[in-house]
């Protein structure tokens, strides 16, 4: 976990309060934590780089704080070129910021099984810039790094998504069948 990191510290600090104060209006707590991220991601001058190495055998997930009632958690994923995360979902919203590089991700319909997944929307998140996930946009994505460096994102996540992993799935965009789910975070 991130500690004594002042400007991570503040932007955990107003996470907490607004989850605390909205969680009842998921409209409105996307709305405040897009604006929370994209301030803490505009300046690429406070992560360590503990928590941006990437591995070579696929992305790499770390905590960098998970709020001991479970309301929500922050990880950073760090990927190296070309790295991919097929289409999943986290069951529980989730706003991501992009800190380096450039990551693609697609959102997509409900898969109908037996049919291939329709995309709903694409897009290239450029450092500073924020996506989501949610029972309001789309639940499930995939994710590619398409820089020709390293990226990496930071992920707000309205639970403890390392506890979830039993009930996240991940899907085959050809069948729409639905697969287990297991991540692994440092």
């Amino acid at each position: 976990m991130l500690i004594g990191n002042a400007k991570f510290s503040a932007f955990t600090n107003n996470i907490d309060e607004l989850v605390r104060k909205d969680s009842a209006d998921l409209k409105s707590t996307l709305e405040q934590v897009h604006t929370l991220l994209a301030n803490l991601v505009a300046v690429d001058d406070w992560l360590p780089e503990e928590f941006a190495r990437t591995k070579p055998e696929g992305f790499t997930q770390y905590i960098l704080y998970k709020e001991p009632k479970q309301r929500f958690s922050i990880i950073s994923v760090a990927w190296a070129p070309g790295q991919y995360a097929p289409p999943h979902d986290h069951t529980v919203w989730g706003v991501f910021g992009q800190l380096r590089g450039v990551e693609r991700t697609k959102i997509y319909e409900p898969p109908v099984p037996g049919s291939r997944m329709t995309v709903k929307l694409q897009m290239d998140i450029q450092p500073g810039q924020t996506a989501s996930v949610s029972s309001l946009t789309g639940d499930i994505h995939d994710v590619e790094n398409v820089s020709d460096r390293d990226s990496v994102s930071i992920h707000v996540y309205g639970g403890d998504l390392e506890s979830l992993t039993e009930r996240r799935s991940r899907y085959d965009v050809e069948t729409g069948q639905t697969i287990p789910f297991v991540a692994e975070y440092r």
